[in-house]
């Protein structure tokens, strides 16, 4: 499964988060190896506890194999995201945040057998211990789309339509999900993600997905691990700013409507 999976991680001035998703990754057998491609747009001080994170961790366990990616400083999750998927020399990658992780029954290598045996291009898990509700499961069919000055506005209407395969027992159609997913790393290549949002760039990427006759779902039989808030919060030097900023850049785009 090696030669047909990899992982993409963005990070951002994070350490303790990465150092969490990382050495999850680490410590089970079953993936140790795999290649795991991490996109850093730090500035130098967090670029280089990210660097000696994975340094101690390679010196720790030769089998461990990082592909770290220097970007400049800032330029956002949708870039780094996209150099991602353009090195990726796999036939799937999987997209993860730097502040979630796997656990010892994250089903990621099912996720690629779903993708080989069927039609579809991309399979989203959930986050384990969230209240499962429409918004927080970030999932639905996108219906009655309008362009209205400009702006795409989209309702999402839950629809439980169940794909039948041989490897996961709860797979509904969807088109969107959590940025937790495996896909076929042509159809990422296809569907690059917006540069011009360095955050708030999930709901306009899966309407691209979509409008490029990609086809999604997702699996709560497949759940990953969203990292304590003490250290998913950035640090006090970096605070939300960087986070917040491009939200008033995404509403320009498209709006979706929960239903």
């Amino acid at each position: 499964m090696f030669d047909k999976l990899s992982i993409g991680i963005k990070t951002f001035c994070r350490p303790k988060a990465l150092y969490f998703c990382l050495n999850n990754f680490a410590l089970l057998e079953k993936y140790l190896g795999i290649q795991i491609i991490i996109a850093d747009d730090s500035n130098e001080k967090y670029k280089k506890e990210n660097q000696n994170i994975i340094n101690t961790l390679k010196e720790k366990n030769e089998k461990i194999n990082i592909k770290y990616l220097d970007l400049p400083f800032d330029t956002g999750l949708s870039y780094g995201r996209n150099r991602i998927v353009e090195k990726c020399e796999t036939d799937y990658i999987m997209i993860i945040d730097d502040s979630r992780t796997i656990n010892i029954n994250t089903q990621i290598f099912e996720m690629v057998n779903f993708l080989e045996e069927t039609k579809y291009d991309l399979i989203g898990g959930i986050i384990r211990k969230r209240k499962i509700s429409i918004n927080s499961h970030y999932s639905g069919i996108f219906t009655n789309i309008k362009n209205v000055n400009n702006k795409i506005l989209i309702d999402i209407k839950k629809i439980k339509k169940q794909i039948k395969n041989n490897y996961l027992k709860n797979v509904f159609e969807t088109n969107i999900c959590l940025n937790v997913f495996v896909a076929r790393t042509k159809a990422l290549l296809e569907t690059k993600w917006c540069e011009e949002l360095k955050v708030g760039e999930h709901e306009f990427f899966f309407y691209n997905f979509y409008k490029n006759n990609f086809k999604c779902a997702i699996t709560n039989d497949v759940n990953f691990i969203q990292s304590p808030n003490k250290i998913r919060i950035y640090p006090n030097d970096i605070g939300n700013k960087f986070r917040n900023r491009a939200y008033n850049l995404y509403e320009k785009y498209i709006k979706l409507i929960w239903k």
